[in-house]
């Protein structure tokens, strides 16, 4: 396979800025060498379109799968629904997710959750982004830290 055939996605962030580039190899090395300073310097995460990103965090009684965080834990029956929908935001890049992504990964915890209707009651602890993801605020942050994780 040439190297031209070889399509990369890259996903940067710094700070709150993001840049991503999805295209052939050349084309997104001289993109990247353009947008980040000293590029070839830097340690680049790379990996085929529709991966799962690193893992953010390791959060207990979670497990990180290619397609986004999953509740393992033996006590996700004691938790509210929106303590699981709290838990799966903060084990989630940047601490956000889509309602549709959020439906998955509920499903794929094993818990039955109407994720729509919870995150609309969840206000405060969670903000509604522009790009339609549900992220947790800085309250809702320390809320998953104070009240759910020590119940795992």
């Amino acid at each position: 396979m040439s190297e031209d055939k070889i399509s990369l996605h890259f996903r940067i962030r710094i700070g709150d800025k993001e840049i991503e580039v999805t295209g052939a190899t050349e084309y997104v090395k001289q993109l990247l060498e353009r947008l980040v300073p000293n590029y070839l310097e830097t340690q680049a995460v790379v990996g085929p379109k529709g991966k799962a990103p690193p893992t953010v965090s390791e959060v207990p009684g979670i497990e990180q799968t290619d397609s986004g965080p999953v509740i393992t834990s033996p006590k996700k029956g004691e938790l509210s629904q929106v303590e699981v929908l709290g838990l799966l935001l903060y084990a989630s890049l940047d601490h956000a997710s889509t309602s549709k992504d959020l439906i998955r990964l509920t499903k794929g915890s094993g818990v039955d959750v109407p994720v729509t209707a919870r995150l609309t009651i969840m206000k405060g602890r969670v903000v509604h982004l522009p790009d339609k993801r549900w992220k947790l605020s800085v309250q809702g942050e320390k809320w998953v830290e104070t009240e759910i994780l020590p119940k795992l």
